[in-house]
This record gives structure tokens, sequence and C-alpha cells, in this order.
């Protein structure tokens, strides 16, 4: 007999499995075996102390609460609607009145916080991305932003992280991502608006779709293979004259043209540390890029 047990969370409290599956063998060769699988349900007190932990207070934004159960590990608590009957905060009940499942902590928050007017709940015009550490956190926040707005409930799903990312979800995290990663950001936007675009009188959705999980991967990865600094928020200086930045290493005519290339930039808007200690060659590059996505990108801010 195999068993599977899934943990809803970390905590020593709640440490409990929650479904429990059984596979039976009837013990005859080639026979077919017997699958159980039964809620083994939380306990009264298990259930006030997830109550007290993920309650939202009076002060916090319908938006606000959302975030906090998704990041601090709501995605991992199943809840079947007999456990979600309970009072979780003002004005706040999480029965979906959907049985199907048992839905995790997340999906109820959002699917109830989804029936506000989104100026109500408090959406956000900007996500703010302070540094690199930060960027997996936007994400999901972006992520929870989509189901909301979407408002349906998403069988087996642990995390909003592993949706497929909408575009349009995207301008508040883009407008607070710090200007070394807009372009990135804004050209993944582009792709995967192509990727939903109607090609032959049918939607392209599965080419070029990407998780919330793959756009954090893709800007981290634009992150390191830009040289760009590991803590994005960190203060640097942001008025330096243009030999200041001239590579001393480099022959006198590549400084030129990366003195040149660097005055360019600055004209047509380039973030200085994205150009921060860039050779030539990687800013004429830079440059080109920049210029061309300036034509096919529109305004987020």
């Amino acid at each position: 007999m195999s068993r599977k047990i899934f943990y809803p969370e970390n905590e020593a409290a709640l440490l409990r499995p929650l479904i429990k599956t059984e596979t039976t063998d009837n013990g005859q060769a080639g026979g077919v075996s017997q699958v159980t699988t039964r809620m083994i349900p939380y306990s009264v007190t298990e259930l006030s102390n997830i109550q007290e932990k993920y309650t939202r207070l009076a002060k916090v934004t319908e938006t606000e609460y959302v975030w906090r159960v998704s990041l601090t590990g709501g995605d991992r608590i199943l809840l079947s609607e007999d456990e979600a009957q309970g009072y979780w905060g003002p004005g706040v009940f999480l029965t979906t009145d959907d049985p199907r499942e048992p839905w995790s902590l997340t999906q109820r928050v959002v699917y109830w916080a989804g029936g506000l007017d989104p100026m109500e709940r408090g959406d956000p015009a900007c996500i703010e991305t302070p540094t690199i550490n930060h960027l997996t956190e936007s994400l999901q926040k972006t992520a929870c932003l989509q189901l909301m707005h979407g408002r349906r409930l998403v069988s087996r799903q642990p995390s909003p992280m592993l949706l497929n990312a909408n575009p349009d979800r995207m301008i508040p995290l883009i407008r607070g991502l710090p200007d070394s990663l807009k372009l990135c950001a804004i050209q993944l936007q582009n792709r995967l608006q192509d990727a939903l675009a109607p090609r032959g009188g049918r939607q392209n959705q599965q080419g070029g779709a990407m998780t919330w999980v793959e756009v954090a991967q893709e800007l981290i990865r634009y992150n390191r293979r830009m040289g760009l600094i590991g803590e994005m928020g960190k203060s640097k200086p942001t008025v330096r004259s243009v030999e200041q930045w001239e590579d001393r290493t480099l022959p006198r005519n590549l400084g030129a043209k990366r003195n040149l290339l660097w005055t360019e930039g600055v004209k047509e808007g380039i973030p200085q540390d994205v150009m921060d200690g860039l050779p030539a060659a990687a800013l004429e590059k830079l440059f080109g890029a920049w210029k061309d996505q300036r034509k096919l990108s529109p305004r987020t801010d």
C-alpha cells in the first residue's frame, strides 16, 4: 500500500496531512489497484490559528490582503467549503459555493476580492521593485492581480505564479521596475501580446505563452547578462561627466566612440545605470535595440 500526503504549511502547528491518497493492491497479479482519497479536516485549534494569522485588518486594502496571504503560505493551505465558513476579517467570508475542490486560501481570498470594484479593493497603479531580490515578490503580486481580475478558481493550481502571464496585467509591474529592467519587461510584454494576437482567424494562445515564473526568470537572466548591479535599489551617483565614464584601459579611438555612444544614449533616455560599465561594442548594440524598441513599444507611464 502506498500513500501520498500533501502538507499545507511549514509551520509546526499546521504540519499535518490535509488530503490523503491511498492505493491498495488486491494481491492478484495484474489486478486493478483501488485508490481511496479522503480529506482530513483541520481541527478547531488549527483553524483558529489560521484565522488569527490570516485575518484581514480594517486598515488593509483587499489587494494588500490578497498579497499577504499568497506571499506568506496561503498557496499551500487547502480549505474545504465547511472550513471556510468562518469569519476572516471585516466583511470577509471565504466560501465560494463551489464544493468540487478544497481550494487554497489564496484562491479563496482572490475569488472574494475579485468580486469588488478594482478601485474599491485598492488595485495599484505601480508595483514597486526596489531591488533584484524583490523581483519574484513583485511578479507574484502581479499574478495575484491577474487572478483577481479574472475571478476564476483554478483547480490543482498551487500558486498564481504558475499561471500563464497575461500581458495586460504587466503595466503596474513595468511602472515599478527599475529603469534598467523596463526595456526587457516591455519586450516580454510585446512577445506575450504577439502570442495572443489573431493569426488566420485564430489566436495562438500556446505558442510563446509564459508563466509568471518564466517571466521572472527572463528578467533575472537579462539582469545578469547585461552585468547590471545586483542590488537595483542601491544609491548611485546620477550626475557624472562623460570623461568620468570613459574606460581608460581602452584604446583612445574606442574610448572616444564609447563616449559618443554614451552621450547619444543619454539623449535617447537610456538609464545611466544600464550603460554603466558596458564596453563600446555592447553600448552600440544596446543603443540600436533601444531606438528600435522606442519605435515599437507603447508608453507605460
